[in-house]
């Protein structure tokens, strides 16, 4: 057991820090975070098949939003991908979650090799004007 699992109901880097993790949302909600004394409303986004929510914060919540619409009613069911990354913190780089939009199926077969397009006569074309006799190097143009 990873003893920093046993702390806190939401989710830290350190959850996310071996492999990011590819999860579905369920809902974003208001809920009060922080210690009884400092507590504030924030939105906390909450997974398919997992019991911790995700605190978001303003980068994170542009990300979604920019994907899948700034209405979070309609984030149910979207796909996302949680990654461990850095970030500062009142001058210390510290740890963070940040969230992209999984851009492709993981072990996805590669789409087949595609031909160029082809462009002016096909390559064995001679042009009887370019073998034509010139009447010395002139360019004919």
């Amino acid at each position: 057991m990873d003893i920093r699992s046993t702390f806190g109901s939401y989710l830290k880097a350190s959850d996310v820090a071996d492999r990011p993790a590819r999860l579905t949302i369920k809902n974003c909600v208001m809920e009060k975070v922080g210690q009884e004394s400092s507590q504030e409303m924030k939105a906390v986004l909450y997974f398919e098949g997992t019991e911790k929510g995700l605190v978001l914060n303003k980068i994170n919540s542009n990300t979604i939003g920019d994907a899948y619409g700034f209405e979070t009613n309609s984030w149910g069911g979207c796909r996302v991908e949680l990654y461990h990354d850095f970030t500062e913190f009142a001058g210390k780089r510290v740890e963070c979650i940040r969230v992209r939009t999984p851009s492709v199926q993981v072990n996805a077969p590669a789409p087949p090799p595609q031909a160029p397009p082809q462009h002016g006569p096909p390559a064995d074309y001679q042009s009887p004007e370019f073998n034509a006799p010139q009447g010395g190097d002139e360019v004919p143009f």
